[in-house]
């Protein structure tokens, strides 16, 4: 707690000074302001403010600052078990000290402002995927606020905010009606996503639209992480097994016996609509985003072209001898559903299909690396499609480029991500090879 005191009552104007007492020790340090001793109140802790002394509101307001900083000092170090030096203590409260004082010296809105401005001046101009990832930062942002009670401004974007917003981040559950487990906390990814969003906006706020002229923490300590989690694919046996599985009413009752005959009926027709839609993403490469906004024109005798909405180039893939026959059958292309609904309904399908084989995947979940093990159809989704064209292509050894260009990647390394072989796999194929058989030739002579 801070209180100030008058430091030397006998002369005609007395320092005053800040004391803080904090884990039993006292902290004390001249504020550089002065006040006569018969202008000061004891009991406020304040200058008296009289037409013959207008200075004292200026001096209450730096005390005001100086409180302001000494809460927050006090705060930093609650998360440390030693008791800090008066030096260690001092400087922490001018650091908070300065930064007040330079935001004051400009005239700016926060951050959570600036995001709404940006993201109005965007919408309609920008791709909902590029200018989503805004929101969701907005959305953080507007929770860290409330949970702080306070209000973030660009002054107060530094490693201290970016260490406390971290903790917090990893502390909140995804799903606030399931209790907290290391399972039901944010990635690792999704928090890199938010920091390299404002880290983005802060550029804006500074460059383009002049709000601040502040510099951002370093790359090193202000640092959007990114993990490589593991992801699971499906083989060809796996896709055909799909492909071929009649979805009847009887087989929906089997695995949802409340459902009555119209319900599964019903039920019997958007699963094999998705599963349609789901294999034909499997065998064209394109994202959930483009295979379900297929129609006809995309499609001739021997390729499917589309213009993808994300990079909005165009690509071209032959037509599967699976996705001919999924056309054939006079599947209608034009009938639509959400990615929402649709991942749930491919995890569905997959459960019909019998893919409940234990998978362990490793994910990064609240900035650690955990092992999860679940049935496969549960970790089946709209983008497992991309991963087993992929996969599935380079097992066949189709050249790495050629996926590349199919999945519409500028660079291989991305692709590279995308195969999931096992070394089993890549084991298997190496063995086959003319490395490991061929007896002669092989040895190359000096």
């Amino acid at each position: 707690m801070a209180t100030f005191i008058l430091t030397n009552k006998s002369r005609s104007k007395s320092p005053i000074a800040i004391l803080v007492n904090f884990r039993g020790k006292k902290y004390k340090k001249s504020i550089s302001e002065s006040v006569e001793p018969r202008l000061w109140s004891l009991a406020k802790k304040r200058v008296r403010v009289t037409a013959q002394n207008p200075e004292g509101e200026y001096i209450n307001k730096q005390i005001s600052k100086w409180i302001s900083a000494a809460d927050k000092a006090v705060e930093f170090f609650k998360d440390f078990k030693e008791t800090p030096s008066e030096k260690d203590f001092f400087e922490k409260l001018d650091q908070f000290l300065y930064k007040r004082e330079k935001a004051d010296e400009q005239t700016t809105i926060s951050v959570c402002k600036y995001i709404e401005i940006y993201l109005a001046r965007n919408t309609g101009v920008k791709k909902r995927p590029s200018t989503q990832k805004y929101t969701n930062t907005l959305n953080k942002l507007k929770e860290y606020e409330q949970f702080k009670k306070t209000t973030i401004n660009f002054i107060d974007i530094d490693i201290d905010f970016y260490s406390n917003f971290r903790k917090w981040f990893f502390s909140i559950p995804k799903d606030p009606s399931i209790p907290i487990s290391k399972t039901n906390l944010f990635s690792t990814n999704y928090f890199g996503n938010i920091v390299n969003s404002l880290k983005f906006l802060y550029k804006q706020a500074k460059t383009v639209d002049k709000i601040h002229n502040l510099e951002l923490p370093g790359v090193t300590e202000f640092i959007g992480p990114r993990k490589d989690t593991d992801f699971v694919y499906l083989d060809e046996e796996e896709l055909l097994k799909i492909h071929n599985m009649n979805i009847t009413t009887e087989l929906i009752k089997e695995h949802w016996p409340t459902l009555d005959n119209n319900q599964a009926l019903q039920k019997s027709i958007a699963l094999t609509h998705s599963k349609n839609l789901f294999i034909i993403g499997c065998y064209t490469a394109l994202r959930v985003s483009d295979f379900k906004r297929l129609n006809e024109y995309n499609f001739d005798s021997d390729y499917v072209y589309k213009k993808t909405q994300k990079s909005e180039k165009w690509v071209t893939i032959p037509i599967h001898w699976v996705v001919k026959e999924i056309l054939e059958s006079g599947f209608d292309l034009s009938n639509t559903i959400s990615e929402q609904k649709l991942n749930g309904h491919i995890k569905e399908i997959a459960l019909l299909a019998g893919l409940t084989k234990p998978i362990a995947v490793n994910k990064h979940i609240a900035g650690e690396q955990i092992e999860i093990i679940q049935p496969k159809w549960k970790l089946v989704s709209t983008h497992t499609a991309r991963r087993s064209f992929a996969t599935n292509a380079s097992l066949n050894d189709l050249q790495i480029d050629i996926i590349s260009e199919m999945l519409g990647h500028s660079k291989l390394t991305t692709t590279i991500k995308y195969i999931r072989s096992t070394q089993k796999q890549n084991a298997e194929r190496a063995r086959k090879s003319k490395f490991f058989n061929n007896k002669n030739g092989t040895a190359r002579t000096q």
